[in-house]
């Protein structure tokens, strides 16, 4: 048996608080009431690019039409990118979000 441990580095860090903006008492998930909290996120960095897939629920009773649904993915992708620009300068991010989403297919907003 072995332990080990290592300081986090600030990709490891930017993905929990990631994780923690979108699905915790954060100012951006008050402010959306439609944000779930079962937030899911998987990512690869390398110091130069980071290709994060991440999953923000949205909660039904406040998402009346697909139309919706879309408005609010592309509010979390441009947060995305915000916070990315500010915790992890001079890398290349690329999300996905809800990657099993297809456009024109009839999906539940939850």
């Amino acid at each position: 048996m072995g332990t080990g441990w290592a300081p986090e580095n600030a990709f490891e860090s930017f993905v929990r608080d990631l994780v923690n903006h979108f699905s915790g008492e954060s100012e951006f998930a008050l402010s959306h009431a439609w944000c779930g909290s079962d937030v899911k996120l998987m990512g690869f960095w390398d110091g130069d690019e980071a290709d994060i897939v991440l999953w923000v629920p949205q909660k039904s009773l406040h998402v009346a039409r697909r139309a919706d649904h879309i408005r609010n993915k592309e509010t979390v992708l441009a947060e995305c990118h915000r916070l990315a620009s500010l915790r992890l300068p001079g890398t290349q991010a690329r999300f996905r979000l809800n990657a099993r989403d297809v456009p024109g297919r009839r999906t539940s907003c939850t």
